[in-house]
């Protein structure tokens, strides 16, 4: 073998070990970035205290957040969103539904409060928060964007097309600029699940103010005056 076919294998198995040590690296950094998953559910949150308060207010679900770092690098919170969404079209959808859309889009999506609507009220746990590796965190929180895309939306089968049509998420921005979203919950399921603690505290209400010599929320406005 000729010294210059010596030497065009070596520079190639050079360039072929270099190359398998940058994907080996490569690997690597992706295997110990963050890999953050977004869960939530909605439970009831301190409903006593706010039945007790007779703040009405916040007779709803709240947030419970969970996201969970699946890599070894540690991450840090900036900032915690709701981010309304609208469902996307289908080939079955009716025109009546179309045009409620564009409608939703351009008075509640477009809406030059949009960026403060989607700003979240933290019950429980700070806003920045550094995760570790292979680590978790939680907040329990609430929004008020549900309450008012609801303000837009007529009672009937408007309130229908359009509460099945806007769809939430949660969105997590890391301080590096990085985002994570959680599954998309139904404006409709937000809307009936307020409506039924709403229900529920308003009978419980009404049942205490029927006891003999038990005070209603009334009465003490009442004495306050």
């Amino acid at each position: 073998m000729s010294l210059p076919a010596i030497a065009i294998i070596v520079a190639t198995a050079s360039a072929l070990f270099t190359a398998s040590n940058m994907l080996v690296s490569l690997a690597t950094y992706r295997r110990g970035g963050p890999r953050l998953k977004v869960r939530v559910s909605r439970r009831p949150y301190k409903l006593h205290e706010a039945y007790l308060a007779g703040d009405k207010a916040n007779w709803r679900m709240s947030y419970h957040v969970h996201v969970v770092n699946y890599s070894s690098a540690s991450v840090e919170v900036e900032k915690v969103q709701i981010i309304p969404h609208l469902r996307q079209i289908t080939p079955i959808d009716f025109i009546l539904h179309r045009i409620l859309r564009s409608v939703i889009k351009k008075t509640l999506l477009n809406h030059p409060e949009m960026e403060s609507w989607t700003s979240v009220e933290l019950l429980e746990g700070e806003d920045r928060k550094k995760i570790e590796g292979f680590g978790g965190a939680r907040w329990v929180l609430q929004e008020k964007l549900s309450t008012v895309a609801a303000t837009f939306i007529d009672d009937g089968w408007a309130d229908f097309l359009a509460s099945v049509t806007v769809t939430l998420q949660l969105r997590v921005i890391l301080a590096n600029g990085r985002e994570a979203y959680s599954r998309s919950i139904s404006l409709r399921k937000l809307m009936r699940e307020d409506r039924r603690a709403r229900q529920i505290l308003a009978e419980f209400h009404k049942e205490q103010a029927a006891i003999p010599g038990q005070l209603s929320f009334d009465d003490l406005d009442e004495e306050s005056d």
